[in-house]
């Protein structure tokens, strides 16, 4: 699943040109009407744990951000933050990010359909 502040067209456009749309689709959680649900709340993970019939402790969160740290620990989802630049990660430190990697291209390899 892909949780996010964007709008779901906006995912859906991303990872379709990046070839990883069937890897995650229909579970593309973005933006609602609810502003006050954008992360660090936890809804948009709650949606996507809920529609895939998944346990917190057996999910994982990747994410970029604070918030998306936040939200992470607010749903009891464990974490790994994603740092494409040294500034990125200090801000992930910072924030209390225990794990950090600075590449996901082994993760989208294996992700991408064959």
């Amino acid at each position: 699943a892909v949780t996010s502040n964007n709008s779901p067209a906006v995912v859906r456009a991303y990872l379709q040109g990046r070839g990883l749309l069937p890897c995650f689709a229909p579970h593309l959680y973005g933006r609602t009407a609810e502003l006050r649900h954008l992360k660090p709340h936890p809804h948009c993970l709650q949606r996507a744990l809920n529609a895939m019939g998944a346990a917190p402790a057996a999910a994982l969160m990747i994410g970029d951000t604070p918030t998306d740290l936040r939200a992470a620990e607010r749903a009891g989802v464990p974490f790994l933050g994603y740092a494409g630049t040294p500034r990125k990660g200090r801000i992930l430190a910072e924030a209390g990010a225990r794990m950090i990697v600075h590449s996901l291209d082994t993760l989208l390899t294996a992700l991408r359909p064959a």
